[in-house]
């Protein structure tokens, strides 16, 4: 117990992702041993750094109930590229294990995948509804978001969920705060669908210096947004290929 708690200590002082890369030049065996030393927010983080091959060992030599514990802790969209490496049956297994809120997150984006760009959506976004007073947003943002990994635009929305506009963070703080979102926001919205090809989303995205696509069905209702950053790196690995 001491000699674990010793390395522990050490891998507490390694950044997650500096620690993934480290780790990911060991065996299967020994990485399972150095995640056993760690909680299991850290084991998560961890985890979700490994590249999808040591996902898919690692994910396949847990239990149903563990794998779902560490999946809950790790962003939803982070969470089905690492279940779609999986068979069939075993993700199966792990989902009824994952929690709740998660679940219906990741079971939405499951059924998205394999479209060209669903396997890059995420649903980490925030949208209110048009007619709230700019401080209102504010103080659901602060309630709302508190474990999303970035936060780049605030959507506006109907009431059937079709968004009909978007306001930068920097935009929404310089506002007055007694006014509606929709007297500030910005109507002339650049969207994609589920079956845009990527690369013409990044295209949009760089010619109109957009960080974030929001992403929208038939009816224009909001699904999800692709971050640039997760589009660029996809497109570059495509063609690497």
């Amino acid at each position: 117990r001491i000699i674990l708690k010793r390395e522990l200590e050490k891998l507490k002082k390694i950044h997650p992702e500096d620690l993934a890369e480290h780790l990911e030049q060991a065996t299967i065996r020994n990485v399972l041993k150095s995640l056993r030393v760690m909680d299991k927010d850290t084991s998560a983080r961890i985890i979700a750094d490994l590249n999808l091959d040591y996902q898919k060992e690692i994910l396949g030599q847990y239990s149903p109930g563990h794998a779902g514990q560490i999946l809950s802790l790790i962003d939803p969209a982070e969470s089905v590229d690492a279940l779609l490496v999986l068979d069939k049956e075993k993700r199966g297994e792990i989902l009824p294990h994952i929690e709740k809120t998660k679940r219906k997150q990741i079971e939405f984006l499951l059924r998205h995948a394999k479209t060209p760009i669903g396997h890059l959506m995420t649903t980490d976004y925030f949208a209110v509804s048009a007619n709230l007073l700019l401080q209102t947003v504010l103080e659901k943002m602060k309630n709302e978001t508190g474990n999303f990994s970035e936060l780049l635009y605030v959507y506006a929305v109907n009431e059937e969920n079709q968004i009909v506009g978007v306001l930068t963070l920097h935009e929404l703080v310089l506002q007055k705060s007694d006014i509606p979102i929709y007297k500030v926001m910005d109507q002339n919205l650049v969207l994609s669908r589920l079956t845009t090809p990527k690369e013409i989303v990044l295209q949009r995205m760089l010619k109109y210096h957009m960080y974030a696509m929001p992403i929208v069905d038939e009816n224009r209702n909001l699904l999800g947004i692709v971050n640039l950053q997760d589009i660029a790196e996809d497109t570059m690995k495509g063609k690497g290929k």
